[in-house]
């Protein structure tokens, strides 16, 4: 067995673009929910195109227009919510973050830990679902969460190709 790299400290704080970037990735991992809004849109879609056509179900067409349009305004009125919401979340990661002034980071075989004033976790490896290399960042994409990390606050000497590979080393030896 190949010897594992040594543990890794360093402090994170992340811009309000990164923190947009982590909902985004964080939200896209919920495939059963989006593959129920597809279906659901199929189905609503389908069902106007036959109102609006098949006339001999003894509806006018407007039924279709109608169904077309008021899933068309929830759909928009829910993306809208969904917008709000996340830019409150992001309101609220910010002002926690500058409260703490960001946070603190240590990885090693034993796992993952983090604190900061209001934030102690630790967590085992079994819990990293998948690293992901993100632009400017790498991503932990963990059971019930995710942690960014930006590049340009690496440890001194280490690339991001390094990080990630020290992480999956750690995960593997788990």
């Amino acid at each position: 067995m190949s010897e594992l790299p040594e543990p890794m400290e360093l402090h994170c704080r992340l811009s309000r673009e990164q923190m947009a970037q982590a909902l985004k990735v964080r939200d896209s991992g919920n495939q059963v929910f989006w593959g129920y809004v597809g279906a659901g849109a199929a189905v609503v879609l389908g069902l106007s195109a036959l109102l609006i056509f098949k006339s001999d179900w003894g509806l006018s067409p407007e039924a279709g227009i109608f169904l077309f349009l008021g899933a068309a305004l929830s759909a928009g009125m829910s993306a809208a919510l969904l917008a709000m919401h996340r830019k409150g979340v992001i309101e609220q990661e910010m002002a926690w973050q500058a409260q703490d002034g960001g946070y603190w980071l240590r990885f090693g075989p034993e796992g993952i830990e983090q604190r900061g004033a209001l934030v102690e976790w630790r967590g085992r490896w079994s819990l990293l679902r998948e690293v992901r290399a993100m632009g400017q960042s790498t991503a932990l994409l963990l059971d019930r969460g995710l942690i960014l990390v930006p590049n340009g606050q690496l440890p001194e000497g280490t690339s991001p190709e390094k990080f990630r590979a020290a992480l999956i080393a750690w995960k593997e030896a788990a």
